[in-house]
């Protein structure tokens, strides 16, 4: 029997597209899948479209639409992954959307190598207005493995990308309830330094913002950058109980290089 998938999406003010995400998931040709809906207190009417959309429709897979106040992502999607009877947990942002193959690619990857804990994909970007899709890279080597050290320079897996054992989500301590900005990125960089993180260069997910400085959470770049040198510093802190190890001169390193991708990127969105 296929392996039970845990989808999760957290939403909040998303009634113009959270039935989109939705119907993306319904229509994944891999059919072993339960879907988790979390609102994180909406003020709009969300909860409620998706309260009905589930009642008006026969839905072949189990569904769970639960509602929280307004705590973040974070929270939500963490209870997302304690709810999931899974033993993958995939993730999918309520603005965003996956194509139909998404899942039956990835699980045949994992199914061909068990050892794999992580997996990510490459996306599209679909901005209103231009002609076609742009695709975004991430690798363009069929599958690589990603280590622990390219992860503090680049952000491989984008959070709808990502497939994931749950019991590898739980030994790293889930998502950081702290932080609203970069905490996706702090929880993969953790998996990729002690479990076995890799990338197809399949195009997966389809996305209709740009990845900074524009909708949403990531609009913020001034907040995503004071949490990506955060992340460095929590990173260095437990250097204690990890194998790998980061160095004063790797520190160093990348904090410079942030820095100055900040500075490219600040001049990017001013000119846009």
């Amino acid at each position: 029997m296929k392996d039970l998938v845990s989808v999760i999406i957290p939403y909040y003010n998303n009634k113009s597209t959270i039935i989109r995400a939705i119907e993306s998931v319904l229509s994944q040709t891999y059919n072993n899948i339960e879907l988790i809906l979390i609102n994180d207190g909406s003020s709009d009417d969300s909860y409620k479209i998706v309260n009905e959309y589930i009642e008006k429709n026969d839905i072949p897979i189990n569904i769970t639409n639960i509602s929280q106040e307004n705590l973040g992502p974070s929270i939500a999607r963490n209870k997302g992954i304690l709810l999931a009877k899974g033993i993958y947990v995939a993730f999918l942002d309520a603005d965003d959307t996956w194509e139909n193959n998404k899942l039956e690619v990835q699980m045949n990857i994992l199914m061909d190598n068990r050892e794999i804990d992580m997996l990510g994909c490459n996306l599209y970007i679909d901005i209103e207005g231009t002609e076609e899709k742009i695709k975004k890279y991430f690798i363009k080597e069929k599958l690589r493995k990603i280590n622990f050290y390219e992860m503090l320079y680049k952000h491989f897996f984008a959070t709808p990308c990502v497939i994931v054992k749950k019991d590898v989500l739980l030994s790293v301590g889930m998502f950081n309830e702290t932080q609203k900005f970069m905490e996706d990125s702090l929880l993969f960089t953790k998996i990729s330094r002690g479990y076995e993180a890799y990338m197809s260069n399949e195009f997966l997910v389809n996305t209709y913002k740009q990845s900074f400085g524009e909708s949403g959470l990531s609009g913020n770049i001034n907040e995503m950058q004071k949490y990506e040198l955060k992340n460095f510093y929590i990173l260095y802190k437990e250097n204690y109980k990890s194998q790998n190890k980061i160095s004063i001169l790797n520190y160093i390193l990348c904090y410079t290089f942030s820095i100055l991708k900040f500075i490219r990127r600040k001049i990017l969105v001013n000119i846009r």
